[in-house]
């Protein structure tokens, strides 16, 4: 597993997810990160962002869910990524989740999944690359396949 942390300040984004002074979206800021993480690691590229729900909140702004029932992001169960469980959970919710998004490097049938993790604080970000075969079964998980509405396009 590889990971690299990232900082930004919330204060600076407005309502929509815009930087207040450069315009930039978020979820630009977003992608710089991930291609910042594949300079790193050349022959790797994040596939997962942790971010606490604030993050996944603004990430929403950005792709315009406000007066949806759409919401990015899923949530850590007992500390550890469980998709079955988040999509068990969903069938009792109006709210459906976003589980990943379109990645700014990884082939398009490969989203960048967005996972929950409340333990960070606001403004950090924390990209990873977790192989299929990591043998730390906690950060473990089955990617949405593709097209599914697991997933946003941008």
């Amino acid at each position: 597993m590889l990971i690299e942390h990232y900082t930004y300040k919330p204060e600076e984004y407005d309502i929509e997810g815009l930087h207040k002074e450069s315009r930039q979206l978020f979820i630009d800021v977003i992608g710089r990160w991930e291609k910042d993480f594949h300079s790193k690691h050349p022959a790797f590229h994040a596939n997962y962002l942790f971010g606490n729900q604030s993050t996944m909140s603004l990430i929403d702004h950005c792709l315009s869910f406000e007066g949806t029932n759409l919401r990015c992001g899923m949530e850590m169960i007992d500390g550890e990524i469980n998709l079955d469980a988040n999509m068990e959970i969903e069938t009792y919710s109006d709210i459906q989740t976003v589980y990943g998004i379109d990645s700014a490097v990884l082939p398009d049938d490969l989203p960048l999944l967005l996972i929950i993790d409340n333990s960070l604080s606001d403004g950090k970000i924390l990209l990873k690359y977790i192989p299929d075969d990591d043998d730390d079964d906690k950060d473990r998980v089955n990617e949405p396949e593709p097209g599914s509405k697991m997933r946003v396009r941008g």
